[in-house]
């Protein structure tokens, strides 16, 4: 009888044991389990993020060569119109005129002050229309450069805020952790837990 118990009581232990250890197994499984469904969310989301950017970088990339274009096309025609207004004032000119650009004794101040004492009113009008195209073209430069630079400023601060957010997208489960382990070492109940454990 003592036999049969003592091969009883091996026998229980040994089932015991063997459910201990397919608890634990079983646990070690769901943690691998959860390990990896965290891996391929972590994984997805970087993939998200990167496909975000490439579509940023390719907006961008098509704007500016738009952009580009479109100054080329600008210029285009501005040369075409300064070229038209030049021939109509070369046109324009008088041979007393010419004469006085091309005269060699006089310095460039008496020619130029002897050149727009002569200067018609028509002629007048196209130096105006002249000067008055430059000065946009100036001041359109001048705008085309902040709108510039504003973009850029812009696409820093946006790349700036993306990084703020993978960063803390990459820490926030070290904060959620910090969370739990503050909780645990303030409420009373999990210290309760902690001590009759020990």
């Amino acid at each position: 009888m003592k036999t049969k118990l003592v091969t009883i009581s091996l026998v229980l232990g040994l089932f015991l044991t063997s459910g201990i250890t397919m608890a634990q197994v079983s646990d070690s499984v769901a943690t691998k389990t959860q390990e990896r469904a965290t891996v391929k969310k972590q994984t997805q989301e970087k993939q998200q993020v990167a496909a975000k950017e490439q579509k940023r970088t390719q907006a961008k990339t098509a704007t500016q060569k738009q952009t580009t274009a479109e100054n080329q096309k600008e210029a285009m025609i501005q040369s075409m119109v300064n070229q038209q207004n030049r021939e109509k004032f070369k046109a324009s000119l008088t041979p007393e005129q010419i004469s006085i650009l091309e005269n060699q004794q006089m310095t460039r101040e008496e020619k130029k002050n002897a050149f727009k004492e002569s200067l018609s009113t028509q002629q007048r009008e196209l130096l105006k229309e002249q000067n008055k195209e430059q000065a946009n073209k100036e001041l359109g430069t001048k705008n085309k450069e902040q709108i510039k630079e504003q973009q850029k400023t812009q696409i820093r601060e946006q790349t700036r805020e993306q990084a703020r957010e993978n960063k803390t997208n990459g820490t926030q489960e070290g904060k959620m952790q910090q969370v739990r382990e503050n909780y645990q070492n303030t409420n009373p109940k999990s210290q309760n837990k902690q001590g009759a454990g020990k």
